[in-house]
């Protein structure tokens, strides 16, 4: 048991099993809403908020469905989400958006941004 952290087992009697679980996927994080402040240290995507047609907030995925663009926030911790940050562009005029923090840069790199603008 020493290997796993445990040094005096206090339920010696009881048989313990052990399982593994898959490596959770790391997804970017919605960080703000269209004009808040996004807490970021990476790339800050912008997209649609609500699922078309419904107003159910759209996860990253969804909302890459449809128009949208990206940043590299690095170093700067905090920027506003808008379209201002995204070099004036207003992915989705008149419709509600978001952001999402790719903190990692897991999503794309440095090419795939210089790509998209």
């Amino acid at each position: 048991m020493a290997s796993f952290g445990v040094q005096n087992d206090a339920y010696k009697e009881f048989k313990k099993q052990c399982w593994c679980e898959p490596e959770p996927q790391e997804v970017p994080t919605r960080c703000a809403e269209d004009g808040g402040d996004c807490l970021c240290n990476g790339l800050v995507f912008f997209a649609q908020k609500n699922i078309a047609g419904t107003t159910k907030l759209a996860d990253f995925y969804g909302a890459l469905g449809n128009y949208w663009a990206v940043q590299d926030a690095n170093k700067t911790k905090n920027v506003t989400c808008g379209p201002e940050l995204f070099e004036d562009t207003d992915v989705l005029p008149g419709e509600d958006k978001q952001c999402f923090c790719d903190e990692n840069k897991l999503v794309m790199g440095e090419d795939g941004v210089q790509y998209v603008k």
